[in-house]
This record gives structure tokens, sequence and C-alpha cells, in this order.
């Protein structure tokens, strides 16, 4: 399904907005708004508890990858992900990289927050 995500990042806040999932591609389209406007979109809209995580971005042979470290109640979860031009584009995986999860749906940030991951037997 359609996924819009309000998020806050220090100073700054955001608005995503990701199409459908087709394979393990999707649109998205990420726009600045108002911190203000940010907190009240969450305070009012937000369903489940927000999900906390720390982010950190590097690079591995050419490639940018993106770990989060999620908190709260998905603390001890980390997931890494590249951003690829295409499904068929190759790269080098790193020797700490986990089992792939893009096709697991309890992965997705939305029903992280309603099933966490300390939830899960």
């Amino acid at each position: 399904s359609h996924v819009v995500r309000v998020r806050i990042i220090g100073s700054r806040g955001l608005i995503t907005i990701k199409g459908l999932i087709k394979t393990i591609s999707r649109m998205e389209f990420e726009y600045p708004v108002p911190v203000k406007d940010a907190e009240e979109l969450l305070k009012r809209f937000c369903k489940y508890p927000p999900i906390e995580k720390n982010r950190w971005s590097l690079e591995y042979e050419g490639s940018e990858w993106v770990v989060d470290e999620f908190l709260g109640a998905n603390r001890g979860l980390l997931v890494a992900e590249i951003e690829l031009e295409s499904e068929a584009q190759k790269f080098a995986k790193p020797d700490w990289i986990g089992k792939e999860i893009s096709d697991d749906v309890r992965y997705y940030n939305a029903n992280l927050s309603r099933h966490p991951f300390t939830d899960w037997e």
C-alpha cells in the first residue's frame, strides 16, 4: 500500500510519500516541512508509537549504504539498505550484511510500529 511518513531529523522536518511496492522497488518522493508542522502531523495523525532509530550512511566499494539502529520497542534490530539505479545493478555486499529481508513485510516501518521487533518470538 501507499505510505506517508513524517520524520524529524535534528532541526529538519520531512514528509515522504512512498508508492506501491513492485518487486523490491517503489517510487518515493520526499519534501522538507517546517519542524512545527512535522510535530503537529505526528501528534494528530500517527496511529501507533513512532519508530525511533539512529541512522548512519557509509560507503562500501563505491556504493552508499544506510544502516538503521532501531531504538525503543524495536531495540536490537539493525537494518542495512542500499539504493540502486535498478534491480539488476551489481554491487559489492559487505561481510557484515546478514540475511536479505526486502520481501519480509515484518521489517517495514509501518509494521514495526504495530508489531515491534522485541515482541517477535
